[in-house]
């Protein structure tokens, strides 16, 4: 097997996840278009913001049902910094809308997809967004 052909890993953020059950967006199937074999991860954080969230959300809520469809992986900190740091330990692609936590991982050489407005994932211009 090539190198090429390795599973490329991607962190889910709290937003992410909450966008794709408002919107209809199967987050397996559009990572799997743009990236091919995929191992898709959600730190426990994000799991732990979803739960607090989900009282009074219920796109929240169901979120935390389609969180069991990955991997979850433990995680220090909360918020971007836990989404951040995990990416960081994984070598990873990160699925978020929040664009001061996409700064953050292009200067630190990581990348990050995002929602269109087409409702799909693509990867993340730095240049197009200034």
């Amino acid at each position: 097997m090539k190198n090429d052909d390795a599973a490329k890993k991607v962190v889910l953020d709290t937003n992410s996840l909450i966008y794709s059950v408002k919107y209809h967006v199967d987050l397996r199937d559009q990572i799997t278009y743009l990236l091919g074999r995929s191992e898709i991860l959600v730190p426990q954080c994000v799991i732990d913001e979803l739960k607090g969230l989900s009282t009074g959300n219920i796109d929240a809520r169901t979120a935390m049902g389609i969180v069991q469809r990955f991997m979850v992986v433990k995680s220090q900190g909360k918020g971007d910094v836990c989404v951040f740091n995990t990416a960081i330990e994984n070598n990873a692609y990160v699925v978020t809308n929040d664009r001061n936590l996409a700064m953050k991982l292009h200067e630190n050489g990581l990348r990050c997809l995002m929602f269109t407005a087409r409702k799909t994932l693509a990867y993340w211009n730095f240049s197009s967004s200034r």
